[in-house]
């Protein structure tokens, strides 16, 4: 769940900022490819998150078993990793323990006035069943049939394919009332950030 609190890191693209300035967990990908257009951010009013075994973060035999899944000579993801789990304790994130196509089918089902709903995952699919994959499809087709002006529906995606290198970050936008999904490829990225390249 430490990807829900990406608005807490500071981040710097393009040299741009965004998120939060003073922030412990430090990001600084190399840009690659056409200049970043000038962006006013967005404001997340609500974050959820599931997954079949989450991390409790006040349990210490969890913690070993995150953090084993960095490499012993990478100091720095180490270190950033220590401080986006302060600052998940700080906000208290919760998540939740369910399949993502049951959970997603709930958190769906009844559409949010006022707001764009953002699905968004990395590095995730290709560890879901089949099943699971296609409820998830298929709530995002039922779902997007239901947006409106008033409530778009987004699919950001950070997914492995075969073109690497890195993964290819995708956005698919519903903006409602009947019309069209709008299809962007916003470009590659380093599986660990040390690159970004825009499309």
């Amino acid at each position: 769940g430490l990807n829900l609190l990406a608005d807490q890191y500071a981040i710097t693209l393009d040299g741009q900022a965004f998120g939060e300035p003073a922030s412990a967990v430090i990001l600084e990908p190399e840009w690659r490819g056409a200049a970043l257009a000038p962006s006013t951010g967005v404001t997340i009013v609500t974050r959820a998150g599931c997954d079949l075994a989450p991390v409790a973060l006040d349990v210490a035999d969890d913690i070993t078993r995150l953090k084993s899944y960095i490499w012993a000579d990478q100091h720095d993801r180490m270190q950033r990793l220590d401080a986006a789990l302060a600052i998940a304790r700080r906000f208290n994130v919760s998540v939740q323990q369910a399949d993502a196509g049951d959970w997603l089918a709930a958190q769906l089902a009844t559409p949010a006035i006022g707001q764009c709903r953002v699905v968004f995952h990395t590095i995730a699919v290709q560890y879901m069943p089949e099943a699971t994959r296609n409820r998830i499809e298929q709530t995002l087709l039922r779902a997007a049939s239901n947006a409106t002006a008033e409530s778009p529906l987004a699919h950001l995606s950070f997914e492995a394919d075969s073109h690497g290198p890195g993964a290819p970050v995708t956005l698919r936008f519903w903006p409602g009332d009947g019309k069209a999904a709008i299809d962007l490829d916003i470009g590659r990225a380093d599986f660990h950030g040390r690159w970004i390249a825009a499309a």
